[in-house]
């Protein structure tokens, strides 16, 4: 498979087991006063060492930024990739597939040898609308039925294709939870209520066996799963019973927060952090309602049962989905969005990754922040003029090539 540096730069860093705690908890630690706008500093750094034969990956200076969506504006500050000690600050802006923000460095990696160190730094200001948590009330809901969802949306995000392969296993898990119809709340009702029966959170991430996320059948057959693996699992029953659906990522701050450090596959990956917690859920389509997030792990009024004798937790929920729904981290706390996913290529790439690190061909070196910088109103937070002016550039680039797509070397096995 020919994969890309901008599956990494996130999807790698869900292992951090101190993330589930903030998941439950992060409502109180987000006890702010009512701002309307907060203005945050990200910043990430990944080096890679080559140790091997790493001709299996690719696009090594293509790099996912936050993008700029509804209440949220990314403005890129700094970009630069440094190859062997030879820097490159030149890039190109564009959309993916699914609308993801794309960094392409002007410089092409393609024959790598070992001993070469490929080292990317992007540093961003983000600012986001957070005002108070949005109410949403899926009651009129309830009589909205499989039948009224819009054939060209089945047809996107629906369905067992090719860009989102159901196993049999999870096909007729969902149509047994399905049964002869009903609204789509009561089939997403009986399909999240069946996951937190079965699928347990992970305290120790070494239970999973891998740093990145999990197939939908891996989940079902292991019954662990963190919030990327739940909700995979969710979209792919939900997307078998004709209910649209994709997997939406994003971050949350975590105030206070000093920094943590993750070693894995014998130091071959370092992971840390500090301020920022990664959150993953799923996104569904409702006729009339439109997108609404369903949330398996972070949501108001969960309950945790732990399993005896193992480092695993069940998040439930007592209101069902609807909770769910309505308490959804997307819709109360706010995270920074950051990347939508409707193919499960997401989990191909990093495999391939993962595999290059834990065979010991690549070493990955991680470092990223985000930090609160100002709320409130934007006098307190003084931008540099290299804020506007980049963010004049990054426009100006993008335009040239808006009749343009990226198109990402991937070939799946």
């Amino acid at each position: 498979m020919n994969l890309s540096l901008a599956s990494l730069l996130v999807l790698l860093s869900f292992i951090a087991p101190h993330v589930l705690t903030f998941h439950l908890n992060g409502l109180s630690q987000l006890d702010e006063p009512n701002y309307r706008t907060s203005y945050y500093r990200y910043w990430c750094n990944v080096t890679l060492y080559v140790q091997g034969d790493i001709s299996d990956l690719s696009d090594l200076n293509v790099v996912m930024l936050f993008p700029n969506v509804t209440g949220q504006t990314a403005l890129l500050e700094r970009a630069l990739l440094v190859v062997d000690g030879e820097e490159c600050s030149s890039y190109k802006l564009v959309k993916d597939e699914d609308g993801n923000t794309i960094l392409t460095f002007d410089k092409q990696l393609t024959a790598l040898e070992e001993g070469s160190i490929v080292s990317t730094y992007l540093e961003m200001l983000i600012i986001k609308e957070v005002s108070p948590p949005i109410t949403v009330s899926v009651d009129y809901a309830s009589e909205v039925s499989l039948n009224n969802v819009p054939g060209e949306v089945l047809e996107a995000y629906a369905g067992n294709k090719t860009s989102w392969i159901i196993p049999r296993e999870v096909y007729e898990a969902a149509m047994a939870l399905a049964g002869g119809g009903g609204s789509i709340l009561e089939v997403l009702d009986a399909i999240s209520r069946w996951i937190e029966d079965i699928v347990a959170y992970p305290l120790d991430n070494n239970i999973r066996g891998v740093i990145g996320p999990q197939y939908p059948l891996e989940t079902l057959e292991l019954g662990i799963g963190d919030c990327d693996d739940s909700s995979i699992l969710f979209i792919s029953m939900c997307r078998a019973v004709g209910i649209p659906s994709f997997l939406q990522l994003g971050c949350i701050y975590k105030p206070g927060d000093a920094w943590q450090e993750i070693v894995m596959h014998q130091g071959n990956y370092v992971y840390r952090s500090k301020g920022i917690g990664w959150h993953a859920w799923s996104m569904v389509y409702i006729p009339s309602v439109e997108w609404i997030p369903v949330d398996l792990t972070y949501f108001n009024d969960a309950q945790l049962t732990s399993k005896t004798g193992e480092p695993l937790v069940y998040i439930k929920s007592p209101g069902g989905v609807k909770a769910k729904i309505e308490g959804a981290a997307l819709l109360t706390v706010r995270p920074l969005i950051y990347a939508n996913y409707s193919s499960l290529r997401y989990v191909d790439d990093v495999r391939a990754w993962e595999k290059a690190i834990a065979e010991g061909r690549l070493r990955y070196l991680q470092s990223e922040e985000l930090k609160l910088m100002a709320y409130g109103g934007i006098s307190r937070l003084p931008i540099p003029l290299s804020v506007p002016l980049a963010a004049c550039a990054a426009f100006t680039a993008l335009l040239l090539v808006v009749y343009l797509r990226l198109k990402i070397k991937r070939k799946t096995t």
